[in-house]
């Protein structure tokens, strides 16, 4: 079996969302797989809800968060609903969970983003009870259950995989110790993600679990290189500003990044293509591989980077991806 991809994929109606999804599925992507945060019009406050949704449209795709923010959920509440996810998709669920960066998520739902670690480490061990438990009991800091007992179960056993999303040193360790595989940022340079997939894989085998690493990486693709930088070289710089701005950047990783002072600093040659594979398919296919060479994943998401000109040519960059690229980069 070659190297699976998926695709993460966001829109701002469901049925865009749907078609995504179903375009992912028909081109042959292993996954699909959807963000969380709140207040914003183009990515999903209820991803759960989404993908079970996608669950009655589609087959065959893993249908995945990347990611839940665990602080924000009851994990006995967020149990439930990925194993419902779970058993309606024919078991075809992935739990990605990550600690949140976003201010304007936890104060959406009156949230403390202060507790945030505790939160997520307790919340992981809750839904490992909660899906293979009937009844179980946890006493913790953060949360308190006696004799809970969640249905349905879950269809994959012992649960569906649960990935943990980490930007840092202590974060990878963290999820060696708690989680079936580590999910990298999009944003970091590839030295700095290969310092921390090492750091990963020795913290798992010193915790006697097998190394996962699941790579998220932004592409853009058109017919050429000088096409893909007009649709969306400016597209990609606004990511990172987006990032820059929700103080993002790991600077001890990536100290550089203290030298930018506002986000109008970051343009397209600060992440094409250094950050984001980009140009015509052989050019995108040689950066991913490129990636995939260094850090050797066991699972890849590919982010398509947005364009200006809506959900259509979206559409086109997925199909372009999904015809041209894929099925080179999942060779064996």
């Amino acid at each position: 079996m070659g190297l699976r991809i998926g695709l993460l994929g966001s829109a701002p109606s469901f049925e865009e969302i749907a078609a995504l999804a179903v375009l992912a599925e028909d081109l042959g992507f292993d996954g699909f797989f959807l963000p969380e945060h709140h207040q914003e019009p183009f990515w999903p406050s209820a991803p759960l809800i989404t993908l079970a949704g996608l669950a009655a449209r589609t087959q065959r795709i893993r249908l995945g968060t990347a990611v839940t923010v665990m602080g924000l959920h009851n994990p006995v509440r967020l149990a439930e609903e990925t194993a419902t996810l779970d058993r309606s998709s024919g078991g075809r669920a992935i739990v990605g969970l990550g600690l949140g960066y976003i201010e304007r998520d936890f104060a959406a739902l009156g949230a403390p983003r202060s507790a945030r670690v505790s939160l997520l480490e307790e919340g992981v061990e809750v839904l490992r009870r909660a899906w293979t438990q009937r009844p179980f009991s946890f006493q913790g800091r953060r949360f308190r259950f006696e004799g809970v007992s969640i249905y349905p179960e879950p269809v994959q056993r012992p649960h569906p995989p649960l990935w943990l999303a980490a930007w840092s040193r202590d974060g990878v360790r963290r999820a060696a110790g708690i989680a079936d595989g580590w999910l990298t940022d999009p944003i970091h340079g590839l030295d700095a993600i290969a310092l921390l997939a090492q750091e990963y894989r020795d913290a798992a085998r010193e915790a006697g679990r097998q190394p996962c690493v699941v790579l998220m990486r932004q592409f853009a693709v058109a017919e050429d290189a000088a096409r893909a930088a007009a649709l969306y070289g400016e597209m990609a710089a606004n990511v990172w500003r987006y990032y820059w701005r929700n103080g993002s950047f790991n600077l001890l990783l990536e100290p550089a990044w203290r030298r930018v002072k506002s986000p109008e600093a970051i343009d397209a040659s600060t992440v094409l293509p250094r950050r984001v594979p980009f140009g015509g398919p052989q050019e995108c296919l040689e950066g991913f591989r490129q990636w995939i060479d260094t850090l050797r994943p066991d699972y890849v998401i590919a982010v398509p980077t947005p364009s200006t000109l809506g959900q259509a040519a979206l559409e086109a960059q997925v199909r372009l991806f999904g015809e041209a690229v894929l099925p080179r980069l999942a060779e064996p």
